[in-house]
């Protein structure tokens, strides 16, 4: 249950009960693996500068105050798989799915204004794969290759054009694998990584952008 109120120009008081919850589910086949299973109902929360009309001077944006905002509500389905390696690490991948109402954006206002406002629907999935190998099996004591990669895929219907897009900034992959070797009997360690992410563009009434990796 929450209430909002404000207060001035156009000021309105709002109750709301929404249900959350989680459900999970796990289950270890047999020793070094297991699965599980989570599906929760979220209900988010709203930032107080989501509602204040503001202007950015160094972007040149200008965004319009919205008292009908309300809080986004969204669907997570998580399945989970940990795997351990024994001598040689562990791994463990996740799968996910988000469906979200109401979920918060830039939309636009009559007389080209723009705000922060409500889209009825969203939803994204990929996955999410970490894994610790350790090198020492292969004659190399001491040395280990950490990685992460995620993979995402989202979609919602931009309120401007009606064609959808994914969600503003949202992270499309990221890959990371760092390699590190403490030297047995001494205090040195060496090593080195691999970085790399690729964001969806943000997008404004007349604004595209994306931020990019620098070599």
């Amino acid at each position: 249950y929450s209430k909002l109120s404000q207060t001035g120009a156009n000021g309105l008081t709002r109750s709301f009960k929404r249900p959350k919850g989680s459900l999970t589910l796990a289950w270890t086949p047999h020793k070094g693996l297991d699965l599980s299973l989570k599906v929760a109902r979220v209900v988010g929360q709203l930032s107080f500068g989501d509602f204040l009309a503001r202007v950015d001077l160094d972007q040149g944006q200008n965004n319009a105050g919205n008292v009908e905002l309300v809080p986004p509500q969204r669907w997570n389905v998580d399945f989970e798989v940990k795997k351990d390696l024994g001598r040689w690490g562990t791994t463990d991948l996740k799968l996910f799915y988000s469906g979200i109402d109401d979920y918060i954006d830039v939309i636009p206002l009559g007389g080209g204004a723009e705000s922060t406002g409500n889209i009825p629907r969203a939803y994204r999935y990929g996955l999410d794969w970490t894994s610790t190998v350790n090198l020492d099996p292969l004659g190399l004591k001491g040395a280990k290759i950490d990685t992460e990669v995620q993979f995402q895929h989202s979609r919602i219907r931009d309120q401007l054009t009606g064609d959808f897009r994914p969600i503003n900034n949202s992270n499309l992959r990221y890959i990371n694998v760092q390699y590190r070797h403490d030297i047995p009997g001494s205090d040195w360690a060496y090593g080195g990584y691999y970085d790399d992410f690729k964001q969806a563009f943000g997008f404004r009434l007349d604004i595209r952008e994306r931020p990019r990796n620098s070599p």
